[in-house]
This record gives C-alpha cells, structure tokens and sequence, in this order.
C-alpha cells in the first residue's frame, strides 16, 4: 500500500545522515604542510587523526569529505567515533581523499571506488523495510580539485578521472 511504502521511505530517511563537511586537512593545521612524513612508518591512526575525530564527533557531523589525507595506500581505518575510507595519495605523497563516516553509517557501505588520489566514492545502501529488495543508494564523493594556478594538463587529467 502507499502508507506502507511512506512509512518504510520514512524510516529510511529519518536514518540518513544529516550533517555533511568537507576540509583540507593543509588547512586545518597550515603549519603542518609535510602531513605524509606523519604517516610513514607509523599506523594510520596518528594522533592528528585521533584530534579530528574527537573534534568532528564534537561537531556531530555524520559525514565528512576531507582531501590531502596524504595516507600511502589505499583502504579503510575505523577511528573512536569514525570509519575513515581513503584513496592513496600519490607516489610523491601529495593529495589523498578520504570520507569519514560515522560506525552506524559506515556498516551500511556496499563499495568503495578510488577513482584517483584526488577522488574517492564511498556507497551506501538503506533497506526499504517493507519485506521487498528494494534500498536507497548514497554516493558520496570527496573530490580535491587541482588550484586555479595548476596546468592545463593536472585540470584535465582531473575532470578526465
């Protein structure tokens, strides 16, 4: 019935996230440009990370998309208050997207899809409880886009990934 489907769309709703950010890790701490040498040979959770988490739980954001992440490889992480999705940066340890989510959301994850060190996909699926198959999908993207003083090349090679 159309009640039911209301209902089970509204259930479904009512757990999406509802407070969305995005940063530069460089930004947060501009003093502290060199953020890949933080990250070689130690464990992923440093304590900067440990720093962000805390001040975005803080915040109650549920979803962030961070860029300059820096991380070496390519995976997830899960922090205190987040699961931390990252694209690598590259071989000369420049850009690295991530996407934080919260635990609750990021169970929900059905993929995760590096495009480039400068873009990261990250799906999640919400079940529709209504006995069908039928979900909602959520894309979410943390993109890094090259500087207006970049080249022509770094920009294409951008929109072209």
């Amino acid at each position: 019935s159309l009640h039911s489907d209301t209902n089970s769309v509204s259930r479904v709703c009512s757990l999406l996230p509802r407070i969305y950010a995005t940063a530069n890790v460089c930004t947060l701490h501009p003093g502290e440009l060199k953020l890949r040498h933080l990250h070689q040979g130690r464990g992923l959770c440093t304590d900067r990370c440990k720093e962000f988490d805390a001040k975005f739980a803080q915040l109650r954001i549920d979803v962030l998309g961070l860029q300059e992440g820096r991380l070496p490889h390519a995976g997830h992480s899960k922090l205190q208050h987040y699961t931390m999705f990252h694209a690598a940066a590259t071989k000369s340890g420049c850009y690295g997207s991530q996407i934080w989510m919260k635990h609750c959301l990021a169970k929900q994850c059905t993929a995760t899809n590096e495009i480039s060190p400068r873009l990261l996909r990250v799906s999640v699926r919400w079940s529709v409880t209504d006995g069908s198959d039928r979900g909602i999908v959520h894309h979410y993207l943390s993109a890094h886009a090259p500087i207006g003083a970049a080249s022509a090349t770094d920009k294409a090679h951008f929109w072209d990934s």
